[in-house]
């Protein structure tokens, strides 16, 4: 198996403004459906006094959840040889993560906790319903971007070149960003790296160019009674961007371009294994918590220090 290089992505507090907790809404169950009206397959929760969801303050849920959670998505969905339908994967997710959008509009209804009301129920259901079209097109301008910007990472921190020469392909929904299609002239490795650290600033301003304007609001935190400044968040997307933006800010190294620096506790890595997207838990973690990575990560400990032992003998 073709070893990934592994690649950190730091969260930190930011000018006051660091990780938020968020409002999320669960429903038990929701079903694909097709709209034959507008001619698209939308997604429906179900909500009655036996099925209720579950909306408030989530404390188990970060940013970083979110965004990996998505950006995982992404990868599968948009991967050109992946035979799985879009609306069956986009079904799939939500069933397993949250309610993707109006989230504030969903607690407030939600707080009034009548669901013997019809009146109630139907407009929670209205409310939570959404075309599997708009969660498509949101989720590839997130993850063509954040692609884009592990991509930059791994040629300016680790000088991986190949994965800087396969950034650009054309996927299943949206084709990947072109922006480095300008280095294929270069015909060695070194050549590559010259030629991308002299416009690495300009490479990133796409990136920067990318994320839309967060939009902050005073909010009264129910917990504490305190008013707070936080980001306006609407829907898990909203979450991704903006924890994606504030990585983006956190993101620059020491001079030094010290490699510690980007190995802390609670960043995003690519597994070593299955390439895909973790959040990381210990200092030393490399593989996500995927049983199949962990069997590769104990076969290939077991293989270095066998190793070891016949250079010693």
């Amino acid at each position: 198996m073709k070893q990934l290089p592994t690649d950190f992505f730091s969260f930190t507090e930011i000018g006051g403004v660091g990780e938020m907790i968020y409002k999320a809404v669960r429903f038990p169950e929701c079903v694909p459906e097709y709209d034959h009206e507008r001619k698209e397959d939308i997604i429906v929760p179900i909500c009655t006094f036996f099925n209720r969801p579950e909306a408030g303050t989530d404390y188990s849920i970060t940013g970083q959840d979110l965004l990996v959670s998505l950006c995982n998505l992404y990868k599968k969905i948009n991967a050109p040889d992946y035979s799985v339908g879009i609306t069956e994967m986009v079904w799939d997710w939500c069933r397993r993560n949250v309610a993707p959008y109006n989230i504030e509009q969903l607690c407030n209804l939600m707080e009034q906790e009548n669901y013997m009301e019809l009146y109630l129920s139907g407009e929670i259901i209205n409310w939570g319903t959404f075309d599997v079209k708009d969660f498509v097109n949101d989720l590839c301008k997130l993850g063509s971007a954040f692609e884009y910007y592990d991509v930059l990472k791994r040629v300016h921190v680790s000088h991986d070149v190949a994965s800087g020469r396969a950034l650009y392909y054309e996927g299943r929904i949206c084709d990947s960003k072109p922006f480095l299609e300008k280095f294929r002239h270069c015909e060695t490795d070194e050549e590559y790296l010259t030629e991308f650290n002299k416009e690495y600033d300009d490479l990133m301003l796409n990136v920067m160019e990318a994320i839309p304007d967060i939009r902050m609001r005073l909010q009264k935190n129910k917990r504490t009674g305190k008013i707070e400044l936080g980001a306006d968040v609407q829907s898990v997307f909203d979450i991704a961007w903006y924890t994606f933006a504030r990585l983006v800010a956190d993101v620059a190294p020491p001079i030094d371009k010290d490699m510690d620096y980007f190995e802390s506790q609670g960043s995003i890595l690519t597994c070593m294994a299955c390439g895909e997207y973790f959040v990381r838990h210990s200092s030393r973690q490399r593989y996500c918590n995927n049983p199949n990575c962990q069997a590769e990560r104990n076969n290939r400990k077991a293989r270095a220090y066998y190793e070891r032992k016949k250079e010693q003998q």
